[in-house]
């Protein structure tokens, strides 16, 4: 009979940049253990501000159930008195594992199945070592549509062509998202046009947001731009679109960082993110990889 092997689960959860993250260091860790992966997408039956997207993509994809999930959930950490009463007997970190810093962890890649993932983990030093297989399993399996293979046409015939992300949406609308993100001002984005257009004379601009209209009215690039807002439904073609381009401006989003990432396959060009990532502080020396360039807003 074949022996059972443990498991590891990873909590998905946020916007396909942060869900991708998640995926990426869970699946770093089935590997180097030999485990299984399932998948706990259970949260977003109730989320209100992002749907599941990664089932565009070739990854691995075996769900969680709740069955699954609630033997892990009883070593999380209570806080209050329900804390008091309860960890000395329930709390195990190394079975619910919470992230607790936002900078990359070594001891985290040492973890041993079985346990439950529950952070963001964002830096490319939790995949790194399976950098060809993340990078395979988040090629689309979905067909574009015919808009995006017009879209990807015009940027592979670009002779240099540059992914422009703005993230507002969400960062926007929601007071509380609002709050916790900021959102990048209009001199960072000006700054980086400046940079690009000094570097490529014949840089072409894709500006891909969740705003379109405001990016329409307030980006002047000095370039030839096309302007992509295709909706949250079809994040995922976005995101293909922008791995196509050269080069990359992201905004403070997971989302961008992606589509820059993953280009780095076939393309070795000049990547610009902004060092303020949150509204808090928020360290991004493991998050922005130092080949990438930073700007100080």
């Amino acid at each position: 009979m074949e022996k059972t092997k443990p498991v590891i689960i990873p909590k998905i959860i946020g916007g396909l940049g942060n869900q991708m993250f998640q995926y990426a260091f869970a699946r770093m860790l089935s590997l180097k253990t030999d485990a299984d992966l399932k998948l706990d997408i259970l949260d977003f039956k109730t989320y209100e501000f992002h749907t599941y997207s990664l089932s565009h993509f070739n990854i691995q994809e075996i769900y969680a159930t709740e069955r699954d999930v609630a033997p892990f959930k009883r070593h999380k950490r209570q806080r209050g008195i329900r804390g008091k009463l309860l960890n000395p007997f329930f709390y195990n970190p190394r079975r619910y594992v919470a992230e607790d810093i936002s900078t990359f962890s070594q001891k985290m890649t040492e973890l041993t199945p079985p346990c439950y993932l529950d952070g963001y983990w964002l830096s490319e030093k939790y995949f790194l070592p399976i950098k060809d297989i993340i990078r395979k399993e988040f090629a689309l399996k979905t067909p574009l549509s015919d808009y995006s293979k017009d879209i990807a046409k015009k940027i592979l015939d670009s002779p240099e062509s540059i992914s422009f992300h703005i993230r507002r949406g969400d960062f926007v609308k929601h007071a509380s998202v609002s709050k916790h993100h900021g959102i990048c001002p209009p001199e960072y984005y000006d700054e980086a046009i400046r940079i690009l257009n000094e570097r490529f004379p014949q840089g072409e601009y894709f500006v891909f947001s969740d705003d379109i209209e405001w990016a329409r009215e307030n980006l002047v690039t000095g370039r030839p731009t096309t302007f992509i807002g295709q909706g949250p439904d079809k994040n995922y073609e976005d995101l293909g679109l922008m791995s196509l381009c050269k080069h990359h401006v992201l905004s403070n989003s997971t989302f961008g960082w992606w589509g820059a990432w993953l280009s780095e396959e076939t393309h070795t060009g000049t990547t610009i993110a902004p060092k303020k990532w949150l509204a808090k502080p928020f360290d991004t020396s493991d998050l922005i990889p130092e080949r990438w360039i930073t700007l100080p807003y």
